[in-house]
C-alpha cells in the first residue's frame, strides 16, 4: 500500500461493548502516549471502556475517569516484556512493538498465549511472524492529534532538531552521533543550529563546546513538543531501530521534513517525498536490552542529507503524508481489528 494508505478498514456502527485497557500510564513516554490517545477515542465506538486493576495510572495524565474493573475482553498496550505482569490470554488483543528484528523467546511464548497481536507497521508484523509469533497479527499504524501537531510557519535561518530519551536502551538514538556528524558537515557556517531534545534521566552528551548545538533536557507537553518540533527545518532521527517512530510522524505532521534512514516502521510513512533519507547498514546487537538485527546509518550519507536538508522544502508534502495517521484512525484501526477477530461484538 502506499504510504499513509489504512491498512484496516474501520467500523462505522457503533456497539455497546465492555473493553478493559491495560496499560501503564506513569509519564509522558511513548506507551504512555498511546494508552492515553486510545482512552480519548476508543469511547467513539461505544465502548464501555474500563481499566485493569494491574495497571499502574496516573490520574491526572487521563483524559477522563475510568471505573478499574477486571473482566471482559481486553486491549495490552505494553512492551512485550512487560506483557507477563497482565497475565494475558485468548480473550486479550495486545498493541505492542520493539526496535529490533529479534524478540526473546519468552516474550513470543507470552504473545502466542494472546488472541491478536496488533503492531504499528507491516515491518513489524514480518519479524514477529519470523519470531515465531502464532496468533492473528494485524497492523495498525500510530498517529497524532491534528489539533495539536499541525504546521506553523517557516523558522528563520537553518535549525535542526534530535529528540531522543537517552536512558535505558535509548542509546540506539544515536544521538551524539547526530551531534558529531552535524558539526563535520557544517565546519564553518554559524547560520545554522542543532537542537536536541533529551530527558531529564538521559546521560549526558558531548556538544565540543559547539554554541550551535543547544540541549533541552526536559519533559514537554504535547503542545509544548509541538512548538518544539515547529521551531526545526528538518527532524533528524540516526536511530538504530524504529518499531514505529512517532517522533517522526508528529515532526512530519508539523510540517518538518525528516532526515533519516528508511528502515523499520518509519518506511511505512517516510520517503523521498517527505525528506532525505539516507543509506545504512546491517548490523547485529547483543546487549542487556537488544538482541538481534538493527542498522548503522551511513555517516557520509546523513552529511549529504543534512546539507540537502538545510535548503529547506518539503514542508507542505511532510504535512500531507501525516495527515493520514491521526490517533482516531488507530483507534478505529484497533476496533476493526478486534471486532474481525471475535474479540468485540
Amino acid at each position: 500500500k502506499k504510504p499513509g494508505s489504512a491498512l484496516c478498514t474501520p467500523h462505522s456502527a457503533l456497539r455497546t461493548s465492555p473493553l478493559v485497557l491495560a496499560a501503564d500510564v506513569r509519564g509522558l513516554g511513548g506507551y504512555d502516549r498511546v494508552a492515553v490517545a486510545l482512552l480519548r477515542h476508543l469511547p467513539a465506538h461505544g465502548l464501555g471502556l474500563r481499566l485493569d486493576p494491574r495497571a499502574t495510572v496516573r490520574d491526572d495524565l487521563l483524559p477522563a475517569r475510568f471505573e478499574v474493573a477486571a473482566g471482559g475482553p481486553r486491549l495490552i498496550v505494553c512492551p512485550p516484556f512487560r506483557l507477563p505482569h497482565f497475565a494475558p490470554g485468548r480473550r486479550d488483543a495486545v498493541l505492542t512493538m520493539w526496535e529490533t528484528d529479534t524478540l526473546l523467546p519468552e516474550w513470543v511464548a507470552t504473545l502466542n498465549r494472546c488472541g491478536l497481536v496488533i503492531v504499528p507497521s507491516r515491518w513489524q508484523a514480518e519479524c514477529f511472524r519470523r519470531d515465531g509469533v502464532k496468533p492473528p497479527i494485524a497492523v495498525v499504524p500510530l498517529g497524532h492529534d491534528p489539533a495539536v501537531y499541525r504546521p506553523g510557519e517557516r523558522p528563520a535561518g537553518v535549525v535542526f532538531g534530535v529528540a531522543a530519551a537517552l536512558s535505558a536502551g535509548g542509546v540506539r538514538k544515536n544521538a551524539q552521533l547526530a551531534i558529531d556528524l552535524f558539526r563535520q558537515a557544517f565546519p564553518d557556517r554559524s547560520d545554522v543550529r542543532l537542537r536536541v531534545k533529551t530527558t531529564p534521566g538521559s546521560p549526558g552528551l558531548e556538544t565540543h563546546d559547539d554554541p550551535r548545538v543547544e540541549v533541552l533536557r526536559a519533559f514537554l507537553a504535547e503542545a509544548e513538543l509541538a512548538d518544539w518540533y515547529r521551531s526545526l527545518t528538518a527532524f533528524v532521527s540516526l536511530s538504530a531501530g524504529e518499531g514505529f517512530g512517532l517522533h517522526l510522524l508528529e515532526a512530519l505532521a508539523c510540517g518538518v521534513p525528516l532526515v533519516a534512514p528508511r528502515h523499520g516502521g518509519p518506511a511505512d510513512f517516510f520517503d523521498a517525498d517527505v525528506g532525505w533519507p539516507v543509506g545504512f547498514r546491517s548490523v547485529t546487537v547483543d546487549t542487556d536490552i537488544y538482541r538481534g538485527g538493527m542498522i548503522e546509518p551511513d555517516a557520509a550519507g546523513v552529511m549529504r542529507a543534512l546539507r540537502a536538508a538545510a535548503d529547506g522544502g518539503k514542508r507542505e508534502a511532510a504535512a500531507r503524508r501525516a495527515a493520514g495517521f491521526t490517533w482516531a484512525g488507530t483507534a478505529a484501526g484497533v476496533v476493526a481489528a478486534m471486532t474481525d477477530h471475535g474479540l468485540l461484538n
